[in-house]
């Protein structure tokens, strides 16, 4: 079972990246600089995101669980990265859901570290409209941008990095 969940999680994330870097080439934005930090797997129930958790921590280190916007977050650093062109991608985000939003199950967002401040990169892109809502955030501020079919976030710090900060206080 183990194995299939294996295959099935990588395939599943190379289909999603392939679409993300699709997505991406309608924008005038160069990533090939940036980390691709991790991708985020959202659940539709609690349920299924205990019994995904458990399943993860077969192939990965649960590296942080924490409540974040009154529901659960696990961050897992996979025994084995997911190979993504000339890309390692170390770790996998997973929301348990949320009460007043519903996502299908499946990747639904790639995060990069970027090598600037967000203010500046955003100005590099003035006739791009990023969400800005989580700018202000304590720690790791984030800007994201809807694409054709994926969802792509900013950050100035690894979500590993992250995790060990969160861990610390």
């Amino acid at each position: 079972m183990i194995e299939n969940f294996k295959e099935n999680l990588h395939n599943q994330a190379q289909s999603f990246l392939n679409q993300v870097f699709k997505d991406i080439k309608s924008t005038p934005i160069n990533v090939n600089e940036f980390e691709l930090d991790h991708i985020c797997y959202r659940v539709e129930t609690n349920e299924r995101y205990q019994e995904l958790k458990t399943i993860m921590q077969e192939i990965s280190d649960l590296i942080s669980e924490n409540t974040i916007s009154n529901r659960l977050i696990s961050t897992f650093k996979l025994n084995q990265p997911i190979e993504y062109q000339d890309r390692d991608i170390w770790i996998i985000e997973i929301p348990a859901p949320k009460e007043s939003s519903f996502h299908t199950e499946g990747f639904e967002h790639a995060e990069f570290v970027i090598n600037q401040e967000l203010h500046s990169f955003m100005s590099l892109y003035p006739d791009i409209e990023f969400n800005t809502k989580s700018i202000t955030k304590a720690i790791n501020p984030e800007i994201s941008l809807k694409l054709r079919n994926t969802k792509i976030k900013f950050h100035e710090m690894s979500l590993e990095r992250v995790c060990q900060i969160e861990d610390q206080q």
